[in-house]
């Protein structure tokens, strides 16, 4: 909506409903998500370029529109959100950091490139021949679909790109300078700009035979992905979270102890496990770890658990995780991998039974036989 009502203003300036509409979505967006914060530069850089000498009236209406939701998250974030979201650093924080890896598969990832070797490993069981004739197929599809945007009206385009570009820029430098937040959701808004720059491209393509084999490249490539999102994607969550509930409620028993790191992890592992019982859970809060130790060295003196349960969500690499589990494997006992998906994992830490010594072994003998 947002973008939108950006694409209204920049096509007539005058209207004043398109600004309260994009003050309006703007708003929504920051109060929603703390992501959302990173369309208002976007967007003042899309209206910036898309009206080349904007008129001061018009200037001021834009900045006007941005005011109201920027406001809005000074509140939510300043004066709304617990202080530990606000301190949270890449040591502690369970998405992963930024890399030439991870922003090629976010590119990737929007502009449709995994349909291709979706398309290969269905062909695949009707003979390789096939599976490499769908894909080399898909591949021609992209390289006569990217290469006819150059024939295209940059000048009337390029604004919609530079907001994406902006957009997933921004996502980036925060990753790098605060904590990682950049990935495949919280670049999806890029998409939206990015899907009209490759729309104004190639409706201003002047050369029929160029335009209509972008036109129909463009087709077969959306059909593709359409399908595969349809069939393979769209019903598989992104995090498997139902089958982590399900797991942890076929392997506790009553009295044992789960602990979920982070805290709020509990909330959708709780959405499908509701009878999970309140007293035998733990919330660790990571951006607190040394006092939470003390904390939960204190709950397992007073409650003496044979058997912990760590439901966690966050990279295996994360120092504080290492700490926990080392902490757990010398308050409880050995850990055992019950399941793990990605950053996802329930692992068991069970108490072993202390046999006494062998001098104390001779001497229970003993009385025994004297019984």
């Amino acid at each position: 909506m947002s973008f939108y009502f950006a694409s209204q203003i920049a096509k007539n300036p005058n209207k004043r409903s398109h600004y309260i509409g994009l003050a309006a979505s703007l708003t929504a967006a920051v109060a929603t998500h703390l992501v959302g914060i990173m369309l208002l530069p976007s967007i003042f850089l899309f209206l910036l370029l898309s009206m080349p000498h904007p008129q001061k009236l018009l200037f001021r209406k834009i900045i006007l529109s941005l005011v109201i939701p920027s406001i809005v998250f000074i509140v939510a974030y300043y004066f709304i959100m617990p202080a530990y979201v606000r301190s949270r650093t890449a040591a502690t924080w369970w998405m992963p950091p930024v890399t030439g890896d991870l922003i090629g598969k976010v590119g990737a990832y929007l502009v449709g490139l995994p349909s291709i070797e979706w398309s290969f490993s269905v062909f695949e069981k009707y003979g390789m021949v096939v599976a490499v004739a769908a894909m080399a197929l898909l591949c021609l599809m992209f390289a006569i679909f990217a290469g006819s945007l150059l024939a295209g009206n940059w000048r009337r385009s390029y604004p919609l790109l530079v907001a994406a570009l902006c957009h997933c820029s921004l996502l980036i430098g925060y990753s790098f300078f605060k904590v990682p937040i950049f990935g495949e959701r919280t670049a999806l808004p890029a998409l939206i700009p990015l899907i009209g720059f490759m729309g104004v491209q190639v409706a201003t393509i002047k050369i029929p035979k160029i335009q209509m084999a972008s036109i129909g490249a463009l087709l077969v490539i959306s059909m593709n992905i359409t399908f595969t999102w349809i069939t393979d994607k769209a019903w598989i969550p992104v995090e498997r979270t139902r089958d982590m509930a399900k797991t942890l409620q076929l392997w506790k028993h009553p009295h044992d102890t789960v602990i979920f790191y982070p805290f709020y992890f509990s909330g959708p592992i709780r959405y499908y496990y509701p009878d999970l019982p309140v007293e035998d859970e733990i919330g660790i809060n990571i951006w607190a770890i040394p006092k939470e130790t003390e904390r939960i060295k204190r709950i397992f003196q007073e409650t003496s658990p044979s058997i912990v349960f760590l439901v966690a969500r966050c990279e295996p690499e994360t120092e504080d995780y290492k700490y926990i589990r080392r902490l757990l494997i010398s308050e409880i006992g050995p850990e055992a991998l019950v399941q793990g998906d990605n950053n996802l994992t329930i692992t068991r830490y069970r108490k072993t039974k202390k046999y006494p010594s062998a001098h104390k072994k001779v001497r229970v003998n003993k009385l025994l036989l004297a019984k």
